[in-house]
């Protein structure tokens, strides 16, 4: 007969892929590897047989999304787990994807659980201030920068966007102090700061 075959248009025809747990185990080493290569693509690959079914599974899954800029992927993974039982971890990554949605209000909710969760963290305290910034929060925002400043004195972000809280404010001597302070520290990476400092 001349008739092509048809593909099953039912797709529970189709086995799913069955892995050993030592399989999996490899696969998400492998995954973790890529993750510290930067090739969060390629980590992504190596888990798509691999159902979120454990919380570290679903936690690399999510982390992984985010870091390829596919936040709402991100945030479908960790709210599935549940906000309220998100550890400081998951709470910045979800924090991470609502700010990148511009979801600024619930963004501020979930990396304020991160800061208060891990208050050593610079980047939960760092995003948490610049998501207060987005919300009109001026003064949380600094409170928020000055946190970081406590453990990483001469970040050139928390001195630039203190300087813009304090302007925002009115407080354009303290925003000048911010501002010298972001110049003087990046004045060795003028290029990796070019825009900032052509705005100061």
């Amino acid at each position: 007969s001349d008739a092509e075959p048809i593909a099953p248009q039912d797709l529970s025809l189709v086995s799913p892929v069955i892995l050993t747990r030592n399989e999996v185990d490899v696969r998400l080493r492998a995954a973790r590897a890529d993750e510290r290569a930067g090739n969060y693509r390629a980590a992504l690959q190596r888990l798509v047989d691999i159902e979120a079914t454990s919380l570290d599974v679903s936690l690399l899954k999510a982390r992984l999304h985010a870091r390829a800029g596919e936040f709402e992927r991100s945030n479908e993974l960790l709210l599935a787990i549940g906000e309220s039982s998100l550890d400081a971890e998951a709470s910045f990554w979800l924090g991470y994807g609502r700010f990148n949605l511009q979801q600024w209000q619930p963004a501020v909710i979930a990396l304020q659980r991160a800061a208060n969760l891990n208050s050593s963290d610079v980047m939960n305290s760092l995003y948490l201030g610049l998501a207060l910034q987005q919300v009109g929060d001026y003064r949380g925002s600094i409170d928020a920068f000055h946190h970081v400043r406590s453990l990483q004195p001469d970040m050139p972000e928390v001195a630039f966007n203190t300087g813009i809280s304090w302007w925002a404010l009115g407080e354009k001597q303290r925003a000048y102090g911010a501002f010298h302070h972001f110049m003087r520290i990046t004045d060795g990476q003028r290029e990796a700061y070019a825009d900032q400092r052509r705005r100061v």
